[in-house]
């Protein structure tokens, strides 16, 4: 797209200082890079802005990436030297950020990341530990500046062998063609039926909405009333519903905030489970949380039975998409 000027001032969490710096701005243990919002996805509004903020990871990541290594972070880094201010900003005033780095701790936490638009000229950047603010003063001289570092920045990610393409297209043909790095098959299931799930059996509404990590992200509330299927009895029960337009359906015993958790099925990534596991994970991060794997390597879904409840993770190119739980 055509440059130009940006000429609003950027209120934005995670501004950097016009002048040489390093990223990120915390310790990390290792980082990996990403591909994510490869396709329009329907079932949202808009694209995902970043590939991690705030314990939200995009939904459109795709599996578990390419190390980005200390040597290639530091190259990175001589090409943002001069300054990142424009490429803050944006070059042009569209956003769609197909490529993403996280930097995790030496725990596995994400910490920092950046996420970046090579079609709209644009980087964003987060750090669990404040960042400067941007420099507003911009000029259009700093634009070819700011062209000459995102092409380097391109050159430095295909060098590695990171695609870098113009199109949802390609990323869609290229996925369709990786079978070795996006393919999943069969189901792997987990006894771990004298441990108990979360630690508690009873989850009520408050407690479940404690594992909304977004106070923005919000579900749509509603009654559900289901009847018997007994000749000549009237009875029938309500049920509190909570859906989102991605597929989340969250259902309760009752309609009030006491009303225990019965089922659920998640497809946001702002809804983390008690165990810290969420949509967009890599199914290599979900499988790090298991004591003992013992099984195929890359499962399409993995069921755990605890006591008091059943649970099946549900991948898609080696991401979770889809989490199902029932409460027993």
């Amino acid at each position: 797209m055509k440059p130009i000027l940006i000429t609003l001032i950027l209120a934005l969490a995670g501004h950097l200082h016009a002048g040489s710096f390093t990223f990120p701005n915390v310790e990390y243990s290792y980082a990996r890079v990403y591909l994510f919002n490869t396709g329009e996805e329907a079932a949202r509004d808009r694209p995902e802005f970043s590939i991690y903020r705030e314990g939200i990871y995009a939904a459109s990541k795709l599996g578990d990436g390419w190390e980005f290594s200390a040597e290639l972070n530091s190259q990175m880094n001589a090409i943002f030297a001069k300054g990142v201010d424009m490429l803050a900003a944006g070059l042009s005033g569209c956003y769609i950020p197909r490529h993403g780095i996280i930097y995790f701790d030496k725990t596995g936490k994400p910490v920092a990341s950046v996420s970046i638009c090579f079609e709209c000229q644009r980087i964003v950047f987060w750090s669990i530990q404040k960042l400067p603010e941007f420099s507003t003063n911009l000029s259009e001289k700093e634009i070819p500046r700011a062209e000459k570092q995102m092409a380097e920045l391109e050159n430095l990610l295909v060098k590695n062998n990171i695609p870098v393409f113009k199109n949802t297209a390609q990323y869609t043909d290229l996925i369709a063609k990786a079978d070795s790095s996006y393919s999943n098959n069969g189901e792997i299931i987990f006894d771990y039926t004298k441990t108990s799930a979360f630690g508690q059996r009873y989850v009520n509404v408050t407690e479940f909405k404690s594992w909304i990590l977004n106070p923005d992200f919000k579900l749509k509330e509603s009654t559900e009333t289901t009847f018997s299927q007994r000749e000549g009895d009237t009875h029938s029960w309500d049920y509190l519903v909570l859906t989102s337009n991605s597929g989340t359906k969250i259902t309760f015993s009752g309609t009030t905030v006491e009303s225990a958790l019965q089922e659920v099925v998640i497809r946001d990534p702002e809804i983390r489970l008690p165990n810290g596991i969420s949509v967009g994970m890599s199914l290599e991060q979900v499988q790090s949380t298991f004591v003992v794997w013992d099984g195929i390597a890359w499962p399409a879904s993995i069921v755990v039975n605890y006591k008091d409840a059943n649970l099946r993770y549900k991948f898609k190119n080696r991401t979770l998409v889809e989490i199902e739980l029932v409460m027993l």
